[in-house]
């Protein structure tokens, strides 16, 4: 999810930094947990990490033995979040599974290539009402959406599918549509459709392009 992220989002935008603060947590955190089991290595990221160590190179030994190990943090601890997480990632591996059979029958080479749709338990899925761009990057898919029960068919290609039982929730899987972008490789409607008429997608002609 992160690479997708860091790569293609606008070098000062809110979602490249939070993710960047992020990363560089876990690392402050874990250089400091691992140092007396690799302190040759903590001791080389301490010295290529300005942030961390602020001190001369000769000191960074130093600096990360004394270091304390990172306290536990009650504002981290979101149990709904790890409940949802643990509901996708039992979607994701029946959605790997189908992906896996595709690339066998060499379908498809990567999950870039489809649009997932997801429906039935809706409400299961995705109880805080997160956005299709959010499923969009966590399944690693060009275009996500959620079926109605109302909704009628449509000229895409449907090439697999299945049905989680245990809680009612319907994976299909649809060849994307449209252009492939130059930039994030993601296969949108919207790719070649700017002033400049670049071979890239919306988001990245905004995360490229001055406003």
């Amino acid at each position: 999810m992160i690479k997708d992220r860091l790569y293609t989002e606008k070098p000062d935008g809110p979602i490249r930094r939070n993710t960047q603060d992020t990363l560089w947590t876990l690392l402050d955190e874990l250089t400091s947990i691992i140092h007396p089991i690799l302190p040759f290595t903590t001791t080389e990221i301490v010295q290529h990490s300005e942030r961390i160590s602020g001190e001369p190179e000769d000191q960074s030994s130093l600096l990360v033995a004394t270091k304390l190990f990172p306290g536990a943090s009650s504002e981290r601890v979101r149990p709904s979040l790890e409940d949802q997480i643990d509901r996708l990632l039992t979607v994701r591996m029946a959605f790997g599974r189908l992906v896996d059979e595709l690339k066998k029958e060499k379908t498809v080479g990567s999950t870039m290539e489809l649009h997932l749709r997801i429906g039935g338990n809706l409400p299961w899925v995705n109880p805080e009402a997160r956005s299709d761009s959010f499923f969009e990057t966590f399944f690693i898919v060009s275009e996500f959406s959620w079926k109605s029960s109302a909704q009628q068919a449509t000229g895409e290609k449907h090439i697999a599918g299945t049905k989680l039982e245990n809680v009612d929730v319907e994976v299909e899987i649809f060849l994307a549509e449209g252009r492939k972008c130059e930039r994030c490789w993601l296969i949108k409607k919207s790719t070649g459709i700017n002033k400049g008429d670049l071979p890239i997608c919306q988001r990245c002609y905004q995360a490229i392009v001055p406003a």
